[in-house]
């Protein structure tokens, strides 16, 4: 399995790690689970999507240029599509990754591959 050779961000910018599939609320057991981020990486206004688990295919997504600004989604937006491109196998693929804000604290997110792929 590839491991790290170097930490992919500033470890000064680290505040702090909470391990992923924390759920548990009196701690001590840590539960497998899938996950994802709505990230902007080291540019402004470059909106990532990292995926890991049976989601979708792991990786990077980028959505196209004019994307919505996750930080400006709530409840109230209803479901947004983002359109993404990914690099797998050699090439380029484009998907649809649609997130729905359900409250403040839970997301749905539903990952729908062009059907080129």
């Amino acid at each position: 399995m590839p491991r790290l050779r170097f930490s992919p961000l500033d470890i000064a910018a680290i505040r702090s790690i909470s391990p992923l599939g924390n759920l548990n609320p009196r701690g001590g057991h840590v539960f497998p689970t899938d996950h994802i981020y709505l990230d902007y990486g080291r540019q402004p206004g470059l909106i990532r999507i990292s995926v890991g688990g049976t989601l979708a295919p792991a990786g990077l997504y980028q959505p196209d240029e004019g994307s919505p600004d996750p930080a400006q989604v709530s409840p109230a937006s209803g479901r947004i599509n983002y359109r993404v491109r990914f690099y797998s196998d050699g090439r380029t693929n484009t998907a649809s990754i649609l997130v729905q804000m359900l409250a403040n604290d839970r997301i749905k997110v539903e990952y729908f591959p062009d059907a080129t792929e």
